[in-house]
């Protein structure tokens, strides 16, 4: 052991996945980090002061089962800070319900002489569930002071603090480093005998997991809740509220432009806040509705227990493709953003991360759910809740037969998933509007900041060409820009420069799909746009194109961060522009035979 010298105190809030970690880092430090019920969410170191004193900071390490050796990345992040002489002191998570992870992890920690205090949750499950924890008995065996949480929201972040008693032993003890050594599991279970009785198994959990971790009833099940969540996100009642946002958006272009144009603006001005900034965003921002319905019916399953017997259920068909169950996690991930999901791989054995990065993408990501939504009311307004869920699954057989291919080409290999499935719960009103509304804000920034500024790119390249003002759209740069590639693109049905265009802006961002048609139909609203362009045949091609072509820039740059070999991001790009094209292709030639 040595003495660190440390300018600031920081506390590292340690525990297993699902254990509570991150939504106390939210309440100490009053940020908010992505929590989930699932391994892998919580990859990247996250940092923050203590929320009403400054000069302390809290960390919120990666989640773990133990720090016995170094097999996972978690647990190699987890020990690099805690040798780092960055951490002071270790807040460790323990679930009064399923105790042995979170104690062992403690234990460990003050092997090694880092201050440490437990964070008791779920105190009052084990109560009710007519089990118990002596928890004077367990500080006095253990010699670790214990704070009961009985919710992170309903308590004083420094409080907590205070009470642990951190702040004070991490100013005066030595810190000492966590080293690659097996805890004595028979003190673990000596300390539990003398202190815990488990609680009984709630009846719920009971019934419904004999139902839900059966294979054939599970899947069914998921496939009907996947299609309930789209259907009532792009179905009828979000359709509604869709419709209602695009008209008011529409009108205010026009008021908006009317009074520019009283006030004596100049024209351009006007064209581009009318045809570029409030065509672009607005085309975009007219699903923000439909979004927050999606994430809050998405919250629901996940805040509830259902997602992680998602994941649990789909290991065993990771399985048969040759890749490690563990590859789930990517993939649900994946379904939100294809960045996190990219990341999240980091937890996957070496052989199975290079396929997982290179399939991810084919994961339609929420990004894409303007384009689909947009395309679905104008050509299959009947049966959008059906379409968009089909390009979902389409998604993932393309995925699934990629990945086989991969995995036979290198071999298969096992590799267990373990993951501790929590209790069925009723979520909260209050979170589950909080996560909802975080991930429609996201959403909404990213169309103020990306896509703001791409429909004023986009408006001023159809606006002018190389002879200067394009008096028609087809004379400007864009349909110069398109135009070379729009060739490529007939016999995928969509062969025109607006769709080239349109594809290339995606590359920024896949919400700018939208924002570009709508800026090239003229400012006439987005439906109108798209039926001018865009025939049914090769609206269902588009859309399957978009579905597997390259991703964003934020993902093709995280992709790139996370190859070891940069001139693999080559083959994953040129493999992924090939199938998109021959699939699209197909089905164009399909739908043809059958329209005819």
């Amino acid at each position: 052991m040595r003495e660190k010298i440390i300018p600031r105190t920081s506390i590292a809030l340690l525990g297993a996945p699902n254990s509570g970690k991150t939504t106390l880092f939210n309440e100490l430090t009053g940020r908010h980090a992505q929590t989930g019920n699932w391994p892998g969410v919580t990859v990247d170191i996250k940092y923050a002061s203590l929320k009403g004193n400054p000069d302390f900071d809290i960390y919120d390490l990666p989640g773990v089962y133990s720090l016995h050796h170094s097999s996972s990345p978690e647990e190699k992040t987890a020990q690099k800070y805690l040798n780092s002489g960055k951490i002071s002191g270790v807040l460790c998570m323990v679930s009064a319900d399923q105790p042995r992870v979170g104690l062992s992890l403690a234990l460990h920690v003050q092997q090694h002489g880092i201050p440490v205090a437990i964070a008791l949750i779920r105190s009052k499950y084990l109560e009710k569930h007519k089990g118990h924890l002596d928890i004077s008995k367990l500080t006095e065996l253990t010699g670790i002071p214990v704070i009961v949480i009985p919710r992170p929201s309903l308590m004083n972040p420094g409080k907590i603090m205070n009470e642990s008693g951190l702040l004070e032993k991490a100013r005066h003890e030595i810190s000492g480093n966590i080293t690659d050594c097996t805890i004595d599991m028979n003190k673990v279970n000596m300390i539990l005998e003398e202190t815990y009785i488990p609680p009984e198994t709630d009846q719920l959990t009971l019934k419904l997991d004999s139902l839900l971790l059966k294979q054939a009833p599970s899947m069914a099940l998921f496939i009907v809740l996947l299609l309930f969540v789209m259907f009532l996100a792009f179905g009828p009642p979000g359709a509604l509220l869709t419709g209602v946002t695009e008209k008011w958006i529409f009108k205010a272009g026009e008021s908006i432009a009317a009074r520019l144009t009283n006030l004596g603006s100049s024209q351009w001005l006007v064209s581009l806040i009318k045809d570029g900034i409030i065509a672009g965003v607005g085309g975009v921002l007219v699903f923000v509705p439909q979004f927050f319905v999606l994430f809050l019916l998405m919250g629901m399953l996940e805040a509830s227990g259902y997602m992680a017997r998602a994941a649990f259920i789909l290991d065993p068909l990771m399985k048969k493709i040759g890749l490690s169950g563990r590859a789930v996690i990517p993939f649900i991930l994946g379904f939100g953003c294809t960045v996190p999901a990219l990341v999240a791989t980091r937890a996957l054995p070496k052989r199975d991360r290079f396929i997982v990065m290179a399939v991810v993408p084919f994961a339609s990501c929420g990004a894409r759910l303007p384009v689909y939504a947009a395309f679905a009311a104008v050509f299959f307004p009947g049966g959008k809740w059906f379409l968009i869920p089909a390009l979902y699954f389409g998604g993932i057989l393309v995925a699934v037969l990629v990945s086989s291919i991969y995995s036979k080409a290198v071999g298969k290999d096992y590799y267990p998933f373990i993951m501790e499935l929590p209790s069925y719960r009723l979520p909260a009103v209050g979170e589950l509007l909080g996560y909802a509304g975080r991930q429609a804000l996201t959403f909404i920034k990213k169309a103020g900041t990306v896509i703001f500024l791409a429909s004023i790119v986009i408006w001023f390249l159809m606006s002018y060409g190389p002879s200067g003002q394009a008096l028609e759209a087809s004379d400007s740069f864009l349909a110069y820009a398109g135009g070379f590639i729009a060739p490529l693109l007939k016999p995928l049905g969509f062969g025109s420069w607006r769709a080239a265009t349109a594809l290339l802006t995606g590359i920024v961002a896949k919400e700018a799909v939208i924002g570009t048609l709508s800026i090239l139909g003229g400012g006439s609203g987005i439906s109108a746009a798209l039926a001018g362009i865009f025939t049914s045949r090769s609206a269902l091609s588009f859309l399957v194109f978009v579905l597997l072509y390259i991703p964003c820039i934020a993902a093709l740059s995280t992709l790139w961060g996370e190859l070891e070999k940069k001139i693999q991001i080559l083959y994953i790009v040129t493999g992924q522009l090939i199938i998109s094209y021959s699939i699209s292709a197909l089905v164009f030639m399909i739908s043809g035979i059958f329209a005819g």
